[in-house]
């Protein structure tokens, strides 16, 4: 059993709220009952390194750091546990067999950090019906309280689509599982009583299949909510998110992905944790991307090329609209709007004031910003 809380390294707030927060990451994926085991035996292993650092002489504070540092990241262990816990060979080698093997894969990863997701490039067309209203002959997707999915294969749609079995793959990096509700629905479990639904796009060869857009802005989303996955995004033509030390990134050409569907998805929630996380839901807040059309304005942003901008304007009441642009060479991206635009530095600023003529902007640095963080991210224009 684990020693007291009282123990010496622990007794700072901060301190016993670093280990419980490496234990959670450390046990995400497993059963309750085999997660409070784990837990259990890997806070007892932590204490023996602490005790360790303590008689080498090093303060608390150091002897807590440097232990979980010699346990290694949460993930990889995360990732060795729930590779092996239906193996009973594997779990007879306790945790200090299981960190072995979670070190072993932490080096194949070094090796091959990317982790690249297999696309289709399109698919039929997905058509949901409110249940009040008439059903159409065809194929049923999913099932909610309020309507019905259904597949069209007479339509198509050019997307960038993955299949659950890849969408499993990309979700256990971060100790995440995915399945298929009764009604079809697709359940992303994250731990923590986090959870997102969504539909399925189609079905094809036993295979069912959702937007890759989908996936990856839900791995992003997740960042917000209590277990802080560390998650940036890069990339504008090709997006990818890097999950600690893995990228994760689509297969095929940049043409074949549909960009910037990504970022329809993840700038609206982008949007929603700059402008209300701290008030509450705001259950009609709307945003839309705008498509680039229009009157052309460059803004000098400062950045280096290649990263990934969104400017956001307010159009009505909880209604907002955002564009999407990548840096190019000077670090100038390049905007479309019909009236002069004023920069504001946050999102109280965006409501326009009076008859003045310029239309209120806020700019936001997507690439590169902790997702749990986005206001890291807001800038004024050199």
């Amino acid at each position: 059993m684990p020693s007291s809380p009282m123990h010496p390294a622990l007794t700072h707030p901060a301190a016993r709220a670093a280990l419980d927060q490496y234990l959670r990451r450390a046990t995400l994926g497993l059963g309750p009952e085999q997660a409070r085991d784990v837990r259990d035996e890997l806070e007892e292993h932590a204490l023996g390194l602490i005790d360790r650092y303590l008689l080498l002489g090093h303060p608390p504070q150091d002897a807590l750091r440097l232990a979980l540092t010699d346990l290694g990241s949460p993930w990889q262990v995360s990732a060795a546990l729930n590779g092996v816990h239906n193996m009973p060979k594997m779990i007879a080698l306790g945790i200090a067999g299981v960190l072995a093997v979670s070190a072993g894969l932490y080096a194949l990863a070094q090796e091959a950090n990317t982790l690249t997701l297999p696309v289709l490039t399109s698919g039929p067309k997905r058509v949901c019906v409110e249940k009040s209203q008439l059903q159409p002959q065809l194929p049923l997707l999913s099932r909610s309280s309020n309507r019905n999915c259904y597949q069209d294969d007479s339509q198509t749609v050019n997307e960038a689509f993955v299949s659950l079995t890849t969408a499993s793959k990309a979700l256990s990096l971060i100790g995440a599982k995915v399945s298929q509700r009764e009604g079809g629905e697709i359940l992303m479990d994250f731990g923590d009583q986090s959870s997102i639904l969504t539909t399925p796009n189609f079905k094809r060869d036993g295979e069912t299949y959702i937007t890759a857009a989908r996936l990856l802005s839900s791995i992003a989303d997740y960042g917000s909510k209590e277990a802080l996955i560390p998650v940036t995004v890069h990339g504008y033509r090709e997006p990818k998110l890097r999950i600690e030390t893995t990228t994760v990134r689509l297969g095929g050409s940049p043409e074949s992905r549909a960009i910037p569907t990504f970022y329809i998805e993840y700038s609206h929630s982008v949007l929603f944790k700059l402008l209300y996380s701290s008030t509450g839901q705001a259950s009609d807040f709307q945003s839309e991307i705008v498509v680039p059309t229009g009157p052309i304005i460059a803004v000098n942003t400062g950045l280096p090329a290649g990263e990934v901008v969104m400017a956001a304007y307010k159009v009505g009441e909880r209604h907002y609209r955002s564009e999407v642009a990548e840096v190019q060479a000077g670090g100038r991206i390049t905007l479309h709007s019909s009236v002069p635009l004023t920069f504001v530095k946050d999102g109280a600023g965006l409501t326009p004031r009076g008859s003045a003529p310029a239309q209120p902007t806020l700019l936001v640095r997507l690439s590169g910003v902790p997702v749990t963080k986005p206001a890291q991210g807001i800038f004024l224009p050199n």
